[in-house]
């Protein structure tokens, strides 16, 4: 029996492809968009909701992505749940933050009241990503936005 389900989307800003098209596609490769997450009303808070996050994030991984950005439209009143299940929230009204690689700010969509969240793979997911050289399992390094490093072979990831 299904009790929820979740929609990944590839990311995609008109805003920032018009302004930086270059960092628009890193930003469409290292992005990807949570365009919907639910649970029945009769499975709620059984974990459910938080298993399902997780595992959006970790599907964006072996696809080049690092962060899954979500939008809490204000009728749903959900940012608590995103807040509590790992994904950074920011301020109501207000775009995503730069983050690495791109370092290139999202505005928010004037007209929509809610509140943007993301979660950073990586770090959600440390200790099951794999270096593309050696196969050994990369180290997260939370300093300077966070990044991987293989601790074999040193190579850094997406530095």
């Amino acid at each position: 029996m299904m009790l929820g389900g979740a929609v990944v989307e590839p990311f995609v800003s008109d805003e920032l492809i018009s302004k930086e098209p270059d960092a628009a596609r890193q930003f469409a490769t290292t992005h990807r968009i949570l365009a919907a997450l639910f649970v029945l009303p009769e499975a709620r808070g059984s974990g459910i909701g938080r298993e399902l996050l997780s595992e959006a994030a970790y599907w964006a991984l072996p696809h080049g992505g690092r962060y899954l950005d979500g939008f809490v439209d204000d009728r749903n009143n959900s940012a608590d749940f995103y807040r509590r299940s790992g994904a950074t929230v920011v301020g109501h009204n207000t775009g995503l933050p730069a983050r690495r690689p791109t370092n290139s700010e999202l505005s928010h969509y004037p007209g929509i009241d809610g509140t943007w969240f993301y979660v950073d793979a990586w770090r959600m997911h440390q200790g099951k990503i794999n270096c593309a050289r050696c196969r050994d399992v990369f180290e997260f390094v939370d300093e300077d936005g966070g990044y991987l490093l293989c601790p074999n072979c040193g190579t850094p990831e997406a530095k």
